[in-house]
């Protein structure tokens, strides 16, 4: 992330029945640990909505359909030893394409985009089941658009 700019991201909510699919994750240079829906960064000349279609292919290999926009957060966030992060977030709901999908506790992929490529683990969670365990959601604004 360059010193200065803003970066666009889009992430995808994929619901099963009151629980997300949210990814287990953390800062590759720190010890911080978060949730976040799966999505990334939109390339340039590319729509929000390819860019999620595309992310959710490259890191767990699934497909999704009946994509519908939620919102847009603006997220302002310090990164230890790298200073103020600033992204402009497209939110959108999406379905597996593959139904089989939704019956997998974990759902596991690989983040090639970083180097060296990390593994990607995601779990089915409620809001509660996420504060509870005292790890934050990321976005901020993200809970407070989903409706918690």
């Amino acid at each position: 992330m360059k010193s200065g700019s803003i970066r666009p991201k889009a992430l995808c909510i994929i619901r099963k029945d009151i629980r997300f699919l949210l990814e287990y994750s953390k800062w590759p240079t720190s010890k911080d640990i978060f949730y976040i829906p799966l999505g990334g960064e939109i390339q340039y000349g590319e729509y929000g909505k390819n860019a999620i279609q595309r992310e959710i292919k490259e890191e767990i290999g699934a497909g999704i359909e009946n994509i519908r926009y939620l919102g847009t957060i603006e997220n302002i966030y310090e990164l230890k030893h790298k200073g103020i992060g600033h992204e402009i977030v497209l939110v959108y709901e999406a379905d597996f394409t593959d139904t089989s999908n939704y019956n997998k506790d974990i759902i596991k992929g690989l983040e090639k985009e970083i180097e060296p490529s990390i593994p990607i683990v995601a779990y089915w969670k409620t809001i509660e089941e996420v504060e509870e365990e005292g790890i934050p959601l990321y976005p901020d604004g993200l809970k407070e658009l989903l409706g918690g």
